[in-house]
């Protein structure tokens, strides 16, 4: 009689609400028990498919664990050890993946680990609703890609996202063959992804956050502070708000590798970044300089005062001559002013920058800005070559997920009714340069793309209502 081998969960005493995971071998009546020494609640273990309930947050893994041991253990039945670099149809796709994520992770490849083992889920779940427990790389047929594709809507995964999954796998599928686990091809796959809504802020809705002011070192104020950055420094991903360091600070621009694609990307420093950059440099030199004092003459008057003085009087100025509707006299002050105003900006904004240079050199390894931990990332560099652990690769996604879920607080404070997100930030930016009639080689550059296609794909769900703006211009005349 041939040899079973189920999985179950061994309970010490009946009444115990956890127990380890065995397999069971049974032969000629008779059974013994391996133990994977892993321990899960009795809650968590399914009967009736021998199999972690989804509800354990490791039930993929342990999953995978159990039917690899079962395909060790059947090796040993037959005195033959498991060989999954051989060439024939009863290698497990299943144990391929899972071992490549191990791989990954331990190279540090954790961003593409996260990626395989969200699929590796994905087959998990199809397969425990077939009453399978594995799959072979000589199943990965067309039928099969079809099936797949059902499960995702069952599942109400977005066109989309099965699209990365399928390309995911096909990714890991061809890897395998790259070592030898196997000589077939993948199934043809041509499905093109759903054109997204780009969501961006209105100009009213940029206002209403620059206007809206919160208590220094809240919640709000920083991430009201971090937002506006990531717009004024060309639309800036929220990986390398987090990341950039003051030793990025180079002869008045932001020179770094972006964290995503790793390619050189370089931004000027403008004035009204330095400002929100002066807002964490907290001491007395600094504070010193925030407040320096400028005089100026002006139809015989003369004017002593910060920054913010100058800018208060011009705007009373500008108020006066609406009130006076616009005398022709009033103008002309209006024009002095704000020649006078460009330059004390000009003077203001260069002292600033001399002493963020100055202060860069002596805090090179500190970041911009207080989200990450300095300490904790002291010994990360992160240029072309980066590759995060798994705890820093955590740490920066819980970042992320915290600012997004802050956002969502500075989008109620501000009544904005787009939904906030950190990658709203690029997509505005991306428009005030689509508002300014900005070429496309311009917004590659500025966006940090390494090639004109990039942009020309991105810009896609942006043109539609630029060329209706343009079709209004032009039958305007007709009204």
């Amino acid at each position: 009689m041939s040899k079973t081998f189920t999985p179950c969960l061994r309970l010490k005493y009946k009444n115990d609400k956890e127990g380890y995971i065995n397999i069971r071998i049974t032969e000629n009546r008779a059974s013994k028990y391996i133990s994977l020494r892993k321990k899960i609640k009795k809650s968590e273990w399914d009967k009736k498919r021998c199999l972690v309930k989804d509800s354990n947050n490791d039930a993929a893994f342990l999953n995978s664990l159990i039917f690899k041991k079962i395909e060790e253990l059947k090796g040993e039945t037959t005195n033959k050890t498991l060989d999954i670099h051989s060439l024939n149809e009863k290698n497990s796709l299943l144990v391929f993946i899972n071992e490549e994520v191990e791989h990954l992770r331990k190279v540090n490849s954790i961003g593409t680990s996260k990626r395989f083992k969200s699929v590796y889920y994905h087959l998990i779940k199809y397969l425990n609703q077939r009453k399978r427990n594995d799959i072979t790389f000589s199943e990965i047929t067309p039928g099969f890609l079809r099936e797949f594709e059902a499960y995702f809507f069952s599942e109400n995964v977005s066109i989309n996202s099965q699209i990365n999954y399928i390309r995911a796998l096909k990714q890991m599928f061809n890897k395998a063959k790259e070592l030898e686990y196997h000589n077939l091809f993948f199934p043809k796959y041509n499905r093109k992804k759903k054109r997204v809504d780009k969501k961006r802020l209105t100009g009213l809705e940029f206002d209403k956050i620059i206007r809206n002011d919160f208590d220094k070192g809240s919640v709000l104020y920083n991430v009201k502070n971090f937002f506006l950055f990531q717009i004024f420094s060309q639309g800036l991903r929220v990986s390398d708000l987090f990341t950039l360091r003051f030793s990025n600070i180079v002869e008045g621009r932001i020179v770094f590798h972006q964290f995503k694609t790793k390619t050189k990307h370089s931004v000027l420093i403008n004035f009204q970044m330095i400002l929100i950059l002066y807002k964490y440099i907290d001491n007395d030199e600094a504070i010193a300089i925030l407040n320096q004092l400028f005089s100026a003459e002006i139809d015989g008057k003369k004017i002593t005062g910060n920054y913010k003085h100058f800018i208060n009087e011009y705007n009373l100025i500008k108020k006066e001559q609406k009130e006076n509707a616009f005398i022709k006299g009033d103008i002309s002050v209006l024009e002095r002013w704000k020649e006078l105003i460009d330059e004390v900006k000009f003077k203001y904004g260069a002292s600033l920058l001399i002493y963020l240079q100055q202060y860069s050199k002596s805090n090179s390894n500190n970041f911009l800005f207080p989200i990450l931990n300095n300490e904790h990332f002291e010994k990360v560099i992160f240029n072309q070559h980066t590759k995060l652990s798994l705890y820093h690769y955590n740490q920066l996604s819980s970042k992320t997920a915290l600012y997004n879920k802050n956002l969502k607080r500075l989008q109620k404070a501000c009544d904005i009714q787009i939904n906030l997100t950190s990658h709203i930030a690029r997509h505005t930016y991306t428009d005030m340069m689509l508002s300014k009639n900005s070429d496309v080689y311009n917004i590659s550059k500025s966006l940090g793309h390494s090639v004109l296609n990039t942009t020309e794909h991105y810009l896609k769900d942006f043109s539609e209502e630029r060329v209706d703006e343009a079709n209004n211009k032009v039958f305007d005349r007709f009204n």
